[in-house]
């Protein structure tokens, strides 16, 4: 659900992107549906060092893809935390994103570590009983990645993503210069549980946000059997987003609103 802002700062509906992550000709078939928007879901390095070269993933996926990017690699075991992310150990995949996304040439929609805040996923902050997993799983650690994530990817000269990335407190970057991707060809969407799970104070959403500068969209997952994170805490995101100025989204998926 695409929202842009009206009178008196009010926003109005502008239009519906369909979009499911299943097999998009199936789903025509079967539903007459045309789907814009199509969810894929990549392991840490898939697309680049094994797997579909992440460039043709993209072209399945049209015409707008949007893909979630984990931390588990090939043989499904943790292949990189947060912090590591934060510090630059996955510059090299996240360079390879940025050129596959800028020669689809299209419009495209990325999430790196969605869900943060539910104990179920490698990369959580938090444990089911509340305990943290530690300083490599950290909220800031998960901030400082998404961050990282977002300058790289929309690119720029070496020396520019170097000063973004230090003006950020973060590590520099060694990498090549890479082609830019505005907004009209990438946008970053940072992906919080309106609700966190568990749900106490230090798993709270914002305690994971990146910065207006680093964030493009902001997302909640809504799973219509869970009315704790898809009424009142989603309300709460939404007006978290709009006090940052962030007001356009996309409902992607049958899972997601992204506001």
């Amino acid at each position: 659900l695409v929202l842009v802002p009206g009178a008196g700062g009010t926003p109005a509906v502008a239009k519906l992107l369909l979009g499911n992550s299943g097999d998009l000709p199936r789903f025509y078939g079967q539903t007459g549906q045309r789907s814009t928007v199509h969810s894929i879901f990549v392991g840490w390095g898939q697309g680049a060092t094994y797997g579909t070269p992440f460039a043709q993933l993209l072209q399945r996926s049209g015409p707008i893809p949007i893909f979630h990017v984990g931390t588990k690699g090939r043989n499904g075991k943790q292949a990189i935390t947060p912090r590591k992310i934060a510090n630059g150990a996955g510059d090299a995949y996240f360079v390879a994103l940025n050129q596959a996304i800028s020669a689809y040439g299209g419009l495209v929609y990325a999430r790196l570590m969605a869900e943060m805040n539910h104990y179920e996923n490698a990369y959580a902050a938090f444990r089911r009983d509340g305990a943290s997993r530690g300083p490599q799983y950290s909220p800031e650690a998960h901030a400082k990645a998404f961050a990282r994530f977002h300058v790289i990817l929309h690119g720029g000269t070496r020396g520019a993503l170097d000063a973004k990335l230090k003006g950020a407190g973060l590590p520099g970057y060694g990498g090549p210069d890479l082609p830019v991707n505005p907004p009209s060809k990438l946008q970053t969407i940072w992906t919080p549980l309106g609700g966190g799970l568990p749900s106490n104070a230090a798993n709270a959403a914002e305690n994971f946000y990146p910065g207006d500068a680093f964030t493009d969209l902001v997302g909640n997952d809504i799973y219509g059997t869970s009315a704790g994170w898809s009424a009142a805490a989603n309300e709460a995101l939404y007006r978290f987003a709009r006090a940052h100025g962030i007001t356009d989204g996309i409902d992607a998926s049958d899972a997601e609103l992204v506001n």
